[in-house]
């Protein structure tokens, strides 16, 4: 009966994935300790008064901040979280050269979180930085349990005036650009880097260019660290489709949700946007080289950016772990042969499996994966015992992982009488049912049928 199962279970699983999956933040238990503050300074040079501005988009972690009710209010009053981030701009003397305090508010509906969530707050912090090369000390505080945060980084380059055509901005949009450069650039905020399977795009604005005739565009998207391969190229394209607006000029703006700018007419500088297959790149390191060029006239800029997934479940960040989960749903050779080899190999061959499972898209985000790999995540912190410490392994870990949440479940603790629980699925019409026989937390399957 249990093989039947496991050998019916991938088909149930891709009807119900949809059905039971949410995208949730998760961090693993190393990274909770360390709140998370995600930034990307861009320099926003003109010929104007604001030629040495530099501006911060920042993601801050609100599971740092301790929420409180303010003074004498009451239980109804809404719990808060407040605080500061401070940016500091060091030159090569020690000195401080700028720095800049954000205050942080948010309103929250619990003072605990769900277990391995937490909220983003964003931001954009503005401040005029002379010309020169500095690093950046970032600092974060909590008004409630007065902690604080702080972290330095490596350089960033405030450049000089110049009349030569010069890229003042680099952005990573999120979501799709269609027929024009786009009015608002939302920006994807996560340091310099994109939220894995998102649709993107590249923003940026130009300097010294007097008009839009004849401008030509080249990048590529390279693997980080794959030069001893002849460095695989995932896309490099001439003379890409692009989008430009003329007299572009920047206005931030922010919610505390997401942040960006607003596009306006009036500015010096030209606005391009790219897009860029974003949503095809897998969880790598990357190096994005862009030209964009008129005639003898030239402007580059390298960026190097990974793909980022805030909420990868726990059981999928340890090639090793994920694959052994798969037990589930392979024979033992099967799974032996994509064991075999280099990390690189068995995270190829992870890849393979799943992106075999999933129809034609091309996205590389793949939501059946990211689903069984939750169930994971929650069968093993829901169904461990005493005698088996990994909840998967159990017989509700099992059926949890393949059939997710049940709609409903009956329990029976009667003295005297093995524990009983009966899980009901309704969408699939079928009926679980596991006994305690030493009530010691051990559940066994004895009966799976259909109806109910």
């Amino acid at each position: 009966m249990k093989r039947l199962i496991v050998r019916c279970s991938l088909v149930l699983l891709i009807a119900t994935t949809l059905a039971h999956g949410q995208r949730t933040e998760r961090f693993s238990s190393s990274e909770r300790d360390r709140p998370t503050v995600l930034y990307q300074p861009v320099f926003l040079g003109s010929n104007d008064s604001i030629a040495n501005r530099v501006d911060i988009p920042f993601r801050v972690d609100l599971n740092f901040f301790v929420a409180a009710r303010s003074g004498l209010a009451s239980a109804h009053t809404p719990l808060t979280k407040k605080g500061e981030v401070l940016f500091e701009f060091i030159d090569s003397t020690g000195v401080s050269a700028g720095r800049v305090m954000e205050p942080i508010q948010q309103t929250v509906a619990s003072s605990l979180p769900p277990p391995g969530t937490h909220q983003w707050y964003q931001g954009i912090a503005s401040v005029s930085i002379p010309p020169g090369k500095f690093s950046i000390i970032t600092e974060l505080s909590d008004h409630e349990s007065k902690r604080d945060f702080t972290d330095k980084q490596g350089d960033m380059r405030v450049p000089k005036r110049t009349s030569v055509p010069g890229l003042t901005t680099l952005f990573l949009g999120l979501g799709e650009v269609e027929s024009h450069f786009p009015d608002t650039l939302v920006l994807q905020n996560y340091g310099g880097d994109f939220l894995f399977g998102s649709k993107g795009y590249l923003a940026t604005t130009l300097l010294g260019l007097d008009d839009t005739v004849g401008i030509s565009i080249d990048y590529t998207i390279a693997e980080t660290g794959r030069v001893s391969e002849g460095k695989k190229f995932l896309r490099h394209v001439e003379k890409s489709a692009y989008y430009i607006r003329t007299s572009c000029l920047l206005r931030q703006f922010h919610d505390s949700i997401q942040v960006g700018y607003l596009v306006a007419n009036g500015g010096k500088a030209i606005g391009i946007a790219v897009p860029l297959p974003l949503a095809e790149l897998p969880l790598r390191d990357f190096d994005l080289s862009l030209t964009i060029q008129q005639g003898d006239r030239k402007a580059e800029a390298n960026h190097h950016f990974r793909a980022v997934w805030p909420d990868m479940p726990a059981s999928l960040r340890d090639i090793d772990v994920a694959l052994d989960a798969l037990r589930l749903l392979l024979p033992e050779n099967s799974l032996n042969r994509l064991r075999k080899g280099s990390y690189e190999s068995r995270r190829d061959s992870l890849e393979s499996f799943w992106d075999a499972r999933r129809g034609g898209s091309k996205t590389a985000y793949n939501p059946l994966m990211a689903e069984f790999y939750r169930r994971v995540d929650e069968a093993s912190r829901s169904f461990s015992t005493l005698h088996e410490p990994d909840g998967v392994k159990t017989d509700r870990g099992k059926i949890y992982v393949l059939y997710g949440p049940p709609t409903s479940t009956e329990r029976s603790l009667a003295p005297g009488k093995p524990f009983q629980e009966v899980w009901i699925y309704e969408n699939i019409n079928k009926r679980f049912v596991f006994e305690d026989a030493a009530r010691n937390g051990n559940y066994v399957l004895l009966v799976s049928s259909p109806g109910l």
